[in-house]
């Protein structure tokens, strides 16, 4: 559920909604969860026919159903990376910004991949960071896209597409 009015509609359908993001609220037999983002977002979780009961006082408000590709818009606009298929390898978890999400734990114990994460993080300086864009064209762009950066006349390397979504 996400717009302006989504915690109040949550408040009064279902009897909570969590206040900051990824705090978690339950009320009977759905869970919601706060998504990071400017727009208030909550993820309802709950058996079909509480849930079923949920979306239908929702619409009443004036909530409508969207596709995954407007809320991969909102994800997008929030800044929150997803890893696909073709992006598998092609980033650290610091070039995605995963620490500013608590997606990266520099006390867990060993993971694969730890001490690349630990050498960045205590002795590099990382040359990528994720960032937002917006750009005009005919489609969107598939994960992996590489981009161009055009600098004083220079054309270099911008880096890769790791997610996109079509704006309206």
């Amino acid at each position: 559920v996400a717009g302006a009015a989504a915690a109040e509609s949550l408040e009064r359908h279902a009897g909570a909604a969590p206040a900051g993001a990824d705090a978690v609220a339950r009320s009977g037999a759905v869970t919601i969860v706060r998504v990071p983002g400017e727009l208030p977002r909550f993820e309802l979780y709950a058996p079909h026919a509480e849930l079923a009961r949920l979306l239908s006082a929702l619409e009443a408000d004036g909530f409508a159903r969207g596709d995954d590709g407007l809320w991969t818009l909102f994800e997008v606009r929030a800044g929150l990376p997803e890893v696909e298929p073709p992006t598998v390898d092609a980033f650290l978890p610091q070039n995605l910004d995963l620490e500013r999400f608590s997606g990266l734990s520099f006390s867990k114990g060993c993971y694969p991949g730890q001490e690349v994460v630990a050498r960045t993080q205590h002795l590099g300086e990382l040359k990528r960071r994720l960032f937002r864009g917006r750009a005009r064209g005919g489609g969107v762009p598939e994960p992996a896209t590489p981009l161009r950066a055009i600098d004083a006349g220079r054309e270099r390397d911008g880096g890769k597409v790791v997610r996109a979504a079509a704006a309206p």
